[in-house]
């Protein structure tokens, strides 16, 4: 026994081992309790390094496994749309053959054909257009082609499997325009009263007033009288006015620059005459329509009458109508747009545009200076490629007191259409027309193609929105931009698939032999015998290739996407495991550390207890 009382050095040495089976006790419990052996850098430096990266490499497998699913629903959704391509295009060829046995076929039957055709070659523009995964477009040709341009007014649109990726420029020799019709101007009619008051209060006193009397067509053929009461000003009889429940929706009242009092129709009216206002007596000596005169500057002696002034946006319509507005060109979409008698033409503008976009017809409205009101055709191009139509429901004919078509007349914005109506003859859109590469190409509206057997730029598609013609306008670099998959869980583990344009323009393109001008899906014409056995070519090129681009979708799916869903599943497993050797706990012999630990921890704490009691006995030497 130590017989010094500074230094307890056996209760030193029980507290150290006491707190170094603490510290074991808690890494125990933490194991224990997280399940992990592994649960800071100092459990294990190395294992720490190797297990976080495996940790890494488990996620990335299992992303790529959702990728590769989300991948199999893309193709999925392409090659059922493409499905439905090929039925369509074997429904046309039989419309071919049919069309083909032309010693009992009458004008009418291949009439019959053609127009099925027609409406098919519409069904698949349309599956081109709408097929989409989420907001990517699949079968427009967006998937297949990528590529930038020196010229931000011309972009890279699509292509082919033909196109060469490459740098190009593009040479502009016409530009694309919309075609438009303007309708002439409206009025309105309008009384501007005399020599301008000084807005000051009029002469009237006590209970007089005096009036002013309004009259004709525009206010319902009777007469309406306005009173002026004493002390009143100019602008308090311009809110009266307006204010007035009958008055304030046949009227409009006001004061121009010069201060006169202005009174305007608030319909549509080209008549003359057809509002008057005098100032008359009316009650008492201060009322006398000579006093409302001198005030007003409206004249007691005879009515003043209305002329015609420009309209507004807020002027309207004087009767109801229903347009029917129909895209002649984009499988004759079509919509009404119901007009009620009061619609301001601002009211009238933004019926006609939230109609048409609603239902897809490619027009717009718009009210120009002097109350014209303006159709533009919103797709660029010639009447063969961008036609609207627009008739009128109204049972009178053309006039500025309503939309100016008329019950007989059919609106055509398009090339050769207008001049109907109050319309002027209408401003024909044309097509691009250019080259790339010095390689011939197509115009359709502002979309310049490359035509089929061009050396470098075969099926390329460029929007050219530019207003100007020129050589070298924009310098193009083209890349094959199939879509491309993260597959795996590292960097460069990718593959792509390229999906090309099912639109009708681009379907058949490689068919040879034709005596026609027939150059895809899109030129058929089973009229003649010719155009009939040209189309069963086209057909036949243009269901070989959805055959061929199904048949590797198919391919692309079964052999690529779900092997590697597989391999990549195994993966996972396989490095899961390895993660969990290294860092999961082994829960028994964990329990078998605690069990020894807590042991210790009890041995430890009495003994430090016993230890701390031994100076004590030192106690006796001092008795």
């Amino acid at each position: 026994m130590s017989l010094r009382i500074n230094q307890n050095i056996g209760a030193l040495n029980v507290h150290r081992n006491l707190m170094n089976t603490d510290n074991a006790m808690s890494k125990s419990v933490n194991r224990l309790s997280s399940g992990f052996r592994i649960n800071g850098g100092a459990d294990d430096p190395a294992g720490l390094v190797i297990s976080e990266y495996l940790r890494a490499q488990v996620d990335g497998l299992g992303q790529a496994i959702a990728n590769s699913n989300d991948a199999i629903n893309l193709i999925k959704t392409a090659e059922g749309a493409l499905a439905e391509v090929n039925n369509l295009l074997k429904s046309m060829r039989t419309l071919a053959v049919h069309a083909s046995n032309t010693g009992v076929n009458s004008a009418e039957a291949l009439a019959a054909d053609q127009a099925d055709i027609q409406s098919a070659i519409a069904s698949l523009n349309r599956i081109a257009s709408t097929t989409m995964f989420g907001d990517k477009r699949l079968l427009d040709g967006t998937s297949g082609i990528t590529g930038t341009s020196t010229n931000g007014l011309i972009t890279v649109t699509g292509g082919t499997a033909m196109t060469k990726a490459g740098t190009y420029s593009v040479d502009i020799t016409a530009v694309a325009t919309r075609a438009s019709v303007t309708s002439s101007a409206r009025q309105v009619q309008q009384i501007t009263a005399g020599a301008a008051a000084d807005n000051s209060k009029n002469t009237i006193t006590g209970a007089d007033f005096g009036q002013l009397q309004f009259a004709g067509d525009a206010v319902g053929g009777s007469t309406y009288n306005i009173r002026i009461y004493a002390n009143e000003t100019v602008q308090d009889v311009v809110d009266r006015i307006n204010g007035d429940a009958f008055l304030s929706q046949k009227i409009t009242a006001g004061l121009d620059a010069a201060g006169k009092l202005t009174f305007t129709t608030n319909t549509l009216n080209a008549t003359d005459g057809s509002l008057t206002v005098q100032a008359i007596n009316g009650q008492g000596a201060s009322g006398t329509a000579a006093i409302v005169e001198a005030f007003t500057g409206v004249t007691a002696a005879s009515a003043m009458t209305s002329a015609a002034v420009t309209a507004s946006g807020s002027s309207r319509l004087a009767k109801a109508e229903t347009l029917t507005i129909t895209d002649v060109t984009n499988g004759n979409r079509s919509t009404s747009v119901s007009l009620q008698a009061g619609d301001s033409l601002d009211t009238v503008v933004r019926k006609i545009n939230s109609a048409v976009i609603a239902a897809g017809v490619r027009v717009q409205a718009s009210l120009e200076e002097n109350a014209k009101i303006v159709f533009t055709n919103t797709a660029y191009g010639s009447a063969a490629n961008a036609r609207v139509t627009i008739t009128s429901s109204i049972t009178e004919a053309a006039s500025t007191a309503n939309l100016g078509i008329g019950f007989v007349d059919e609106l055509h914005v398009a090339s050769g259409g207008g001049g109907v109506g109050n319309y002027a003859a209408a401003i024909g859109g044309t097509d691009v027309a250019g080259t790339i590469n010095g390689e011939d190409c197509t115009g359709v509206g502002q979309i310049l193609t490359g035509n089929s057997g061009n050396a470098n730029t075969a099926g390329l598609q460029l929007r050219a929105a530019v207003n100007f013609t020129g050589t070298a306008v924009a310098s193009v670099t083209v890349n094959q931009g199939s879509l491309t998959f993260q597959v795996g869980a590292n960097a460069g583990q990718l593959i792509s698939q390229s999906l090309t344009s099912v639109a009708a323009d681009q379907l058949g393109t490689t068919a040879t032999g034709l005596v026609t001008g027939a150059r895809s899906v899109a030129d058929i014409d089973i009229t003649t015998l010719d155009g009939a056995q040209d189309a069963i070519k086209i057909l036949d090129a243009a269901i070989q290739q959805i055959s061929t681009q199904r048949a590797q979708l198919g391919a692309f799916q079964r052999n690529v996407l779900e092997s590697n869903i597989n391999s990549l599943g195994i993966a996972k497993e396989n490095l899961q495991a390895s993660e969990s050797s290294i860092r999961d706990a082994d829960m028994a012999a964990e329990m078998v550390q605690f069990t020894r630990h807590n042991i210790m921890m009890q041995a430890g704490t009495a003994m430090l207890a016993q230890a701390n009691q031994l100076p004590q006995q030192l106690l006796s030497l001092l008795r």
